[in-house]
């Protein structure tokens, strides 16, 4: 956490929430960054970016860890990758009876 992130309260908290997982999701795998990321590149349509913003902005996808949106392309991409980190967590946290450390 950044200096002085813990002081904020509120409203002030989730709009910078939203802000970080914003900031996260501009970090869409780019077909020029392949090189760099390994990771391949997803052109994704203009509506869709829309869409994934105005829901971001909203407060519709709070509930989703910050994680999620970390090169992924569409909103739907970010849901689907924070779903998949709830089923590993919970299966750490199950798998021998121990708290996994997240």
């Amino acid at each position: 956490m950044h200096s002085g992130h813990g002081r904020i309260v509120g409203r002030r908290q989730a709009d910078l929430n939203r802000a970080r997982k914003i900031e996260r999701f501009l970090s869409q795998p780019f077909h020029v960054a392949e090189i760099f990321t390994g990771s391949p590149g997803i052109l994704v349509d203009l509506a869709d970016t829309i869409k994934g913003f105005k829901g971001l902005c909203s407060g519709e996808y709070d509930h989703l860890p910050e994680a999620a949106f970390y090169m992924v392309g569409t909103i739907e991409d970010a849901v689907a990758k924070a779903e998949a980190m709830a089923t590993e967590a919970a299966k750490d946290f199950f798998s021998d009876g121990r708290q996994a450390a997240i």
